[in-house]
This record gives C-alpha cells, sequence and structure tokens, in this order.
C-alpha cells in the first residue's frame, strides 16, 4: 500500500546506517519525508545525505543543522553544501533577533525551518508561551518554509496555527508521553516520528500503523 500524504516524518538519530538504509527501502512509500538529526549526521559524514535521499527518492530530506549565531556566509556554506548531497531544507535555532532569522531565510539555498522548543535545555522555563508565539510570528515574517515544535506542550501547537495560519508548515516531534496523531490534531501538518518507534525488525508494518493511525484522525 502508497500513502500519497500520511503526514509523517521519520527522524533519524543514530545506529548502524545499513540498518537504517534498509528499514527506508522498506517505507519510504509511507512517508512525507526524514529529518536527519545531528548525531546521526556527525557521526556518519554528510554523505550519508545523499545515500539517504537516493532511498526516499522525492520525499523531502531535512538536516537538523540547528544552526545558530551563524554569518549569511555560514548560512550560504551550509545549505549549499547539504543541498549538493540531496537535503532539501534544514533546521535553525528560532530564539533569535529578527534580523538574523530573516539573514538565514534569505542567505539560505534551501527551506528553512525554526526550531522553537524541541531538544531546547528547560525550554518551559526559557521560553515560556509569550515568546514561543513571538518567535513563530519572526518565522512567518522571515518567510520560513516552517516551524518545529514538541508535542510535550501540546496547546502550544493550536496556538502556532492560529497566528501562522497555512502560510508556514508546522512539524510536531513526537514526544515524552504523546502518541501519533496528536500532534495533527492540534494543527500540525507533519509529525516526526521517533526512530525507536519505526527502525525495527518489521519496520514496514510498525510505519504503516502509524500512518494509518494519524490518516485516521485526520478524518475524524
Amino acid at each position: 500500500m502508497s500513502i500519497e500524504y500520511s503526514g509523517l516524518f521519520l527522524s533519524i538519530e543514530s545506529g548502524k546506517k545499513s540498518k537504517i538504509l534498509n528499514a527506508l527501502s522498506k517505507t519510504y512509500d509511507l512517508i512525507d519525508g526524514v529529518m536527519i538529526k545531528m548525531p546521526f549526521w556527525l557521526t556518519e559524514s554528510i554523505r550519508a545525505i545523499k545515500e539517504i535521499k537516493g532511498v526516499v527518492k522525492e520525499k523531502r530530506v531535512l538536516v537538523d543543522l540547528r544552526l545558530e549565531g551563524s554569518s549569511a556566509e555560514d548560512v550560504r556554506y551550509f545549505s549549499t553544501m547539504i543541498g549538493d548531497q540531496g537535503a532539501d531544507g534544514f533546521t535553525v535555532i528560532g530564539y533569535y533577533p529578527e534580523s538574523m532569522i530573516c539573514s538565514y531565510v534569505k542567505s539560505a539555498t534551501l527551506s528553512v525551518f525554526s526550531i522553537l522548543d524541541v531538544g531546547l535545555p528547560n525550554y518551559e522555563k526559557r521560553f515560556p508561551d509569550d515568546v514561543l508565539l513571538e518567535a513563530t510570528k519572526v518565522a512567518k515574517r522571515c518567510g520560513c518554509k516552517g516551524v518545529i515544535m514538541t508535542t510535550m506542550r501540546i496547546e502550544r501547537i493550536a496556538k502556532a496555527r492560529y497566528i501562522v495560519g497555512r502560510d508556514l508548515e508546522i512539524l510536531a516531534s513526537l514526544d515524552g508521553e504523546a502518541k501519533s496523531g496528536e500532534g495533527v490534531l492540534s494543527g500540525a501538518d507533519f509529525e516526526i516520528i521517533p526512530q525507536r518507534l519505526w527502525c525495527t525488525d518489521k519496520p514496514r508494518e510498525a510505519v504503516q500503523a502509524i500512518a494509518e493511525s494519524i490518516l485516521k484522525k485526520k478524518r475524524e
């Protein structure tokens, strides 16, 4: 079964590359894209991006660069470098002055996604709702392709959707006790599924079950 739109990105975090590529070869038609996290591409080098793109074909490949405080030249360099390997977009940390975020977008050769709270230490105290929502507005004004948020604070996703309308994509990282589909129900366009849930001994069955649960919840 092939799913045209599942609302699903697979997170690639760490582990044996051959196992990950094999799992992707069995599941790529069920997904919308992959997110290559920093531990994996640092370990395997950026050449692994090209191998992954070769497996997932036309599906999007996003790279979790988490750029912050970078110059326009650095942004252009990194985005060109990973773009040459097949990447379609990359992440930046969204809590910087608007002029800097806009500079990232203007300098990049790929789509830019602003990370609002995923994997940021003590994000609830450092980035309360008003700060997060202002960063969401900045991402929209600067022309980011989308924002990335955690399901640990699911109510924030709905607030962000109200701000961006359909101008930006919202990717919800499935964290904590959240179940697949909860991010989409709260307003996200896609959910980023942790590697432990899809890179299993039976990856196709695992991904198909997750994709179908998301589609079912979107129809409800």
